[in-house]
């Protein structure tokens, strides 16, 4: 009996900004809807001379999520995919010129598998999806800019934080509002001044002789799942230097089962996945 392939996807925020110079009066649809017309329109991008970029095999499903398949081919040898559908032609296996990608629409939750045959890492597909999504019709019409951030694993940084002396410091950077489910504490206040400032970024910074470690990490959490940044200055025994600890590393990783992308069961793994990056402690 063939083994069954185990897939595993690295998690990333897609996010549909407002642009700092957006038109006053410019009506902005629903980011959902932006996501999925824009994707359901399966969209191609040809990057270099030889090579195309696609989305195709769309299904969206019951649940809010997305799945899709994202590869490339050439312009010189095209028989991977079906000019008339704009689908892939399945071929399984390592040489197949696509990779598997599932997006929850609501949240903006994405994630890629990684597939080394079509991209030499998961972050560059991540780029690609990008592009190729920016350069959609849907998404032209909307005045959105597209910005895709990989989520990363905020264990290590809490580890620091957890086993220091003292948090001297701990700053972090502001993009504009787009997630619905961050902290409203700290984080969606700094958000929504970068947004009435018709600012691009922003970025929040404190210090302090002991700063609460609670706090440092809850916020943490909030912004590691928007993919955005964060420092802390921590001293690691008394009398040492501040040194700085960094909100970074990969991103976060979920292996999935190939017979979970049918039966749903892989939509629960990586939310449930996502979930636990906002609530760790």
């Amino acid at each position: 009996m063939e083994k069954e392939q185990i897939l595993e996807f690295e998690l990333f925020r897609v996010r549909l900004e407002k642009p700092s110079q957006s038109e006053m009066f410019h009506d902005f649809p629903e980011r959902s809807d932006v996501l999925e017309y824009s994707i359901k329109g399966k969209p191609s991008l040809e990057l270099k001379q030889t090579v195309k970029w696609h989305i195709g095999n769309v299904e969206l499903r019951d649940n809010g999520w997305m799945h899709f398949l994202l590869g490339k081919t050439s312009l010189r040898k095209q028989e991977h995919l079906d000019k008339t559908t704009g689908d892939f032609v399945i071929m399984n296996g390592e040489e197949s010129p696509f990779t598997y990608g599932m997006i929850h629409l609501e949240s903006g939750v994405l994630a890629i598998a990684r597939k080394t045959k079509v991209a030499p890492n998961t972050q560059m597909l991540a780029s690609r999806f990008q592009q190729i999504v920016e350069s959609s019709e849907t998404v032209f019409k909307s005045n959105y800019n597209v910005v895709v951030k990989f989520i990363p694993d905020p264990r290590e940084f809490h580890t620091s934080i957890k086993l220091a002396y003292a948090v001297k410091g701990f700053e972090f950077y502001v993009s504009p509002s787009n997630p619905i489910d961050i902290d409203s504490r700290i984080h969606q206040p700094s958000k929504d001044y970068v947004d009435d400032a018709n600012a691009s970024e922003g970025k929040l910074s404190i210090k302090g002789d002991q700063l609460d470690k609670e706090v440092i990490v809850k916020t943490a959490n909030s912004i590691a799942s928007v993919g955005d940044e964060a420092s802390a200055s921590i001293q690691k025994s008394p009398g040492d230097r501040a040194t700085k600890v960094h909100l970074k590393g990969d991103p976060l990783k979920v292996s999935v089962k190939e017979s979970e992308l049918v039966n749903s069961k892989a939509e629960i793994l990586l939310m449930d996945a996502y979930e636990k990056v906002k609530k760790l402690d």
